[in-house]
């Protein structure tokens, strides 16, 4: 399945995180050699192990992560406050830019 293209990063992130996932299989059959296999198998360990839910700082995250969806879903509800909601979002980014960093690493 082709990577979509998008013009914004949030899209982007998406397309690449399904790009990888939707193709895993046929991503593994490519890994022919020895060292091909021995480098796939090594980055899906590795990409597990960042999003373990035994990682005390990813779990700390997610869950923080998950509070700060639970507020933008909540002002989302009754939207009286722009300013809050920008609060809101904005942590929420912060947060999800801390776990794919955590990915990257």
């Amino acid at each position: 399945m082709p990577t979509e293209i998008s013009n914004d990063a949030a899209s982007a992130a998406r397309a690449l995180h399904r790009a990888i996932e939707d193709n895993y299989d046929s991503l593994k059959q490519q890994c022919t050699s020895e060292a091909e296999t021995a480098a796939c198998d090594a980055f899906w360990e590795i990409q597990a192990k960042t999003f373990a839910s035994d990682n005390l700082e990813v779990q700390t995250l997610t869950d923080q992560l998950n509070a700060a969806n639970q507020k933008i879903s909540d002002s989302l509800a009754g939207l009286k406050d722009i300013v809050q909601f920008l609060n809101f979002a904005t942590e929420a980014v912060g947060l999800a830019a801390s776990l794919a960093k955590l990915a990257a690493a």
